[in-house]
Parts: C-alpha cells; sequence; structure tokens
C-alpha cells in the first residue's frame, strides 16, 4: 500500500473581537469590504471539552481553500486550511484553523487561576486572550465555522455553521451528482489524478481524483466518483480546494460537539454551554450573507440592536432588522 506523507503549515492573521459597546472605531470598519476584507471573528469558539467521538478516521486530507471575496477572480482572496476525515460510517469536514482557536480558547481558560475566571463574561474579551487566540494566524487566512458530516450508510448529510454563540444545523440527503469524465490527467501529492466535471447548485465544479485512494469523497459537498478528490475549482475561478497533505487515520477520533455536555464546567464562563438550532439550508444561507454583509448584525443577533461609537464619537446603532446589502459574497451555492 502507498505511504502518506502529511504536511501543514500553521501560518496565521490578526483577527479582532469588539464588545458590544466597541471602542472608537469608524463605521466602514463594520463591513468586510469596508476594512480590506480584513476577517472579524464574529462568533465565539466552540466548546472544545464539548465533543465526543461519533467514529474513528481511516485516512485524513488537508486541503489548502482559496476563495475570493469579490466577484472577480483576479481580486482579493482569503484562504483557510479545511481538514477532511474519512471514517467508517461518517466523514467530516472541517475547519482546522477553527478548531485550532477551540482549542487555544478551551486550555487558556482552564489553565487561569479562580479569581481571574470569575472576573470573564460571555460578551467580554480580555486583550490577552484575543492575542492568545487569533495573533498567531496569518494576514489573509479566515476561518471559519461550517461543518460538513456525511453519514454514508444512511445517504445523509449535515450542515452546521456557527454564528456567535449557536450552531445553526441542517439535514439534507446526499446528492447524487452526474459527473462528467474530461479528458486530461494531473498529478497531485504523487498520485496520477483524472479529470471530471459537474453543476451542482448553480455552480459548474472541475475536479481531480484518484483511483489510487478509492474513498468517494471530496471537499465540501463534493464526492461520488470512484476516487479520491484531491483538487475541485470552480469555473469562474472563485473557489479552490487543493489537497495539502494526507495521512492515514490511525483510529483518530471523528467528533461532533454535543449540547449539555463538557468535559469542565468553568469554560462556561467565557464560552456559553452548546446550543444548536434546527434550521434550513436557506436560513443558514442569509446568516452567511449577514455574516459578510452585515456582519456587526452577528454580534446582535439576540439582543435585536446593539450601539457602538464611531469614529467621531457618534453613539451608532445596530439593529437587526436593518436591511442587508445585497453585495457579493462568496457564496458556494447559488440555487437559493
Amino acid at each position: 500500500m502507498r505511504s502518506f506523507s502529511f504536511c501543514i503549515a500553521l501560518l496565521g492573521i490578526v483577527v479582532f473581537i469588539v464588545p458590544a459597546r466597541a471602542q472608537s472605531e469608524d463605521v466602514s470598519a463594520f463591513s468586510q469590504a469596508g476594512n480590506n476584507y480584513t476577517c472579524y471573528q464574529w462568533n465565539k469558539p466552540r466548546n472544545w471539552g464539548s465533543m465526543k467521538p461519533i467514529d474513528s478516521t481511516k485516512l485524513a486530507i488537508l486541503y489548502d481553500y482559496t476563495f475570493c471575496v469579490e466577484s472577480d477572480s483576479t481580486g482579493k482572496k482569503l484562504k483557510d486550511f479545511y481538514r477532511l476525515q474519512i471514517g467508517n460510517n461518517v466523514n467530516r469536514y472541517y475547519s482546522e484553523y477553527s478548531q485550532r482557536v477551540d482549542s487555544i480558547a478551551f486550555n487558556y481558560i482552564l489553565s487561569l487561576e479562580q479569581k481571574y475566571i470569575d472576573q470573564l463574561t460571555p460578551d467580554w474579551t480580555p486583550s490577552r486572550l484575543q492575542r492568545t487566540l487569533y495573533s498567531w494566524i496569518p494576514e489573509g487566512v479566515c476561518p471559519l465555522y461550517n461543518d460538513v458530516y456525511t453519514f454514508n450508510t444512511v445517504a445523509e448529510r449535515k450542515v452546521s455553521s456557527r454564528f456567535q454563540y449557536v450552531e445553526y444545523q441542517y439535514t439534507e440527503p446526499l446528492d447524487v451528482l452526474d459527473w462528467e469524465m474530461l479528458p486530461g490527467n494531473e498529478n497531485i501529492l504523487g498520485f496520477e489524478c483524472n479529470r471530471a466535471k459537474v453543476t451542482f447548485r448553480g455552480r459548474t465544479w472541475v475536479v481531480c481524483f484518484t483511483f489510487d485512494i478509492p474513498y468517494p469523497a471530496g471537499p465540501w459537498k463534493l464526492g461520488g466518483l470512484p476516487g479520491l478528490i484531491l483538487k475541485a475549482e470552480d469555473t469562474q475561478g472563485l473557489f479552490k480546494w487543493e489537497a495539502c497533505g494526507i495521512t492515514q487515520g490511525e483510529n483518530d477520533p471523528i467528533f461532533e460537539f454535543v449540547d449539555g455536555y463538557s468535559t469542565d464546567k468553568r469554560i462556561y464562563v467565557w464560552i456559553p454551554n452548546n446550543k444548536t438550532k434546527k434550521s434550513t439550508r436557506k436560513e443558514v444561507e442569509k446568516m452567511w450573507k449577514r455574516f459578510w454583509n452585515a456582519p456587526r448584525t452577528i454580534q446582535f443577533f439576540n439582543e435585536g440592536e446593539g450601539w457602538f461609537v464611531d469614529s467621531e464619537d457618534r453613539e451608532q446603532v445596530v439593529r437587526i432588522s436593518d436591511p442587508v446589502p445585497n453585495n457579493y459574497y462568496p457564496r458556494l451555492e447559488l440555487d437559493i
């Protein structure tokens, strides 16, 4: 059997969290476009201690993910690293960077003396904790919470996207994708790959897959070929995944975050108990539109409105009822 090698670069960006009554900042900083696409981390980390194993890993693939934040493929791009764990019954696709933030937050809080833990509240992030969580992430990297669980035995998929404190989740049946084989081949990580094309929910994707790794899986929701997808790119050049590392699983757990469970309750002083909300694909897509085009409203979603002070010391109000700008944002599915 072919041996696998693995490499990961832990590089990183500075991401900012702004408290409810923010420091003086320019109003333009509250949209991604107005701040030169600096990615704000508007969502709280997940509770690392609320993970429970649901399967074990046979193979893990790390993908370098690049996506455009402008409608022109030559415009500004952001990156993330996604891991695909292939299990016996379940596959999990998730952001490697976001999960590392979760781990850092959990272990940092548990390392504090009780008197410092007592000072923490869910809506306040000490500057030291903020630096610890995000200063290691390279500029141009945007960690997102958008997990995809594929349940192979029941042909079902669950998508979990985190906004602020809540996991918005929906399930859907696995799609049977109508792949078209293409001429030509490509070598990726030493594997000879064939090419194929498919139109899925409004975008056309060209992928490279290898018969040498006979798993019908790939990044995000792409799969169903007679081999693992190592590269995928839409025909507009706006989104691209390319495998940069593969490891044999060695039975590493595949985790799922569980409501009402934690290995240590002290984490709740800053990260509340994990909460999930049953949703639909359309509702989650609306949340992503809000995240990119009106991100400030994500922070005030539960309250309905919030205030901040702009650069001229004027108090401004943000309301969840305010219309979300209909600008371009990195939208993978165009059919809703």
